[in-house]
């Protein structure tokens, strides 16, 4: 059965997409719009991954509407769009590639720790901070994942933490630096319907509500 792979929502893992699409826009100049609407797609975690290799990825123009992509794209501009390069196949190819490109830099500490997906199970396993988030290894061999801070419990159990707080310092401080969601933006729609999104950053927020207005929406930000 596949696994979600979970996709960090911090602000370093946002610049590797950034870096990632401009990349792609390099590589494929011609097509350059389809790319710039599939990063706006991922920076509005349009995108989840599954560790069998395919995506669920959601449409920015229909409310609640998912694609499959997986070398394909069950959308109806995919069979027209070069190579068969669909904003939501480019979506996906970035998410993809800030995951790859963001392996530890530095010699950062590897930690024992559980993990706590959200079907309620638990993995034992090891974590390392790298720039796009935390990203956990399983002790039965599956593939490593990027997992959010708040389902992962560093230190692992009795002795091995406690060895661990010695060498390492205090666990709880790292757990902890997390970055907290302080900016929000409101969306109205024709109809009058509305959804909130949250952000970490007055630039993210920024860059998103012109992404909504030039959809036609009405936006609204503001800091909480």
């Amino acid at each position: 059965m596949a696994q979600l792979i979970e996709t960090p929502n911090t602000v370093a893992f946002d610049q590797l997409l950034c870096a990632a699409c401009d990349a792609a826009k390099l590589a494929y100049p011609t097509e350059a719009a389809a790319i710039g609407r599939g990063l706006a797609i991922a920076l509005a975690d349009g995108v989840v991954l599954f560790s069998d290799g395919h995506a669920n990825v959601k449409s920015d123009t229909v409310v609640d509407l998912w694609y499959t992509v997986n070398g394909t794209c069950t959308c109806k501009s995919f069979q027209f769009s070069p190579g068969g390069r669909c904003k939501h196949r480019w979506a996906k190819a970035l998410v993809k590639h800030a995951h790859t490109n963001s392996l530890p830099t530095r010699h950062e500490p590897e930690y024992f720790a559980t993990y706590y997906p959200v079907d309620g199970s638990m993995c034992d396993g090891r974590a390392i901070h790298t720039p796009g988030g935390w990203r956990f290894t399983p002790n039965d061999g599956a593939e490593p994942l990027y997992v959010s801070e708040q389902a992962l419990c560093l230190g692992g159990g009795g002795g091995i933490y406690k060895k661990q707080l010695k060498e390492d310092g205090s666990l709880v401080e790292k757990v902890c630096q997390r970055a907290l969601v302080s900016w929000h933006l409101t969306v109205t729609r024709d109809d009058g319907t509305q959804f909130t999104l949250g952000y970490e950053t007055k630039d993210k927020t920024e860059i998103m509500a012109e992404y909504w207005q030039g959809r036609g929406y009405h936006v609204q930000q503001y800091q909480q």
